[in-house]
């Protein structure tokens, strides 16, 4: 979606985050170019990507100020946020302008993921975020905080 957004090619991602398993993205950790995690993934795929160290401000800023011209997007893996998300259960989310998930729905861009329209993990956020509405968990965890 990033790529098709801005018309630019390059992707900056973190070492320890995953992504997915998609040869123009899914890499070893290590470095600042990113190399194939597996035999047989073409190394010439991942010519787009950059990998830096998480909290690394300025591998991030190096990174950013130096490809700013190809840079498409910044993207990380926000583990617990997920695995909260859907009370434990796997599923994934992404955020963005109505304009661009107008694109994915239609069919100009596509999006593919393995979670995508899994019902499981949807009733397990949607259950999850209506615990959260209710105010009722911030006031048990205020509760059982000790003082």
């Amino acid at each position: 979606m990033a790529r098709a957004a801005t018309g630019r090619s390059v992707v900056l991602r973190f070492n320890g985050h995953y992504h997915g398993w998609v040869d123009n993205i899914y890499s070893r950790d290590g470095g600042s170019q990113a190399a194939p995690a597996s035999p047989g993934q073409a190394e010439s795929a991942l010519r787009d990507v950059l990998t830096i160290e998480w909290n690394d401000t300025e591998a991030s800023e190096c990174a950013v100020s130096a490809r700013a011209e190809d840079l498409a997007a910044v993207i990380m893996e926000p583990v617990m946020i997920a695995a909260a998300m859907a009370a434990g259960y796997p599923c994934a989310a992404i955020a963005g302008r109505r304009d661009l998930f107008a694109q994915v729905a239609t069919g100009e861009v596509t999006h593919a993921g393995t979670l995508h329209g899994n019902v499981i993990a949807a009733a397990a956020v949607l259950a999850s975020l209506g615990e959260l509405a209710s105010g009722e968990v911030y006031q048990r965890s205020v509760r059982s905080a000790p003082r």
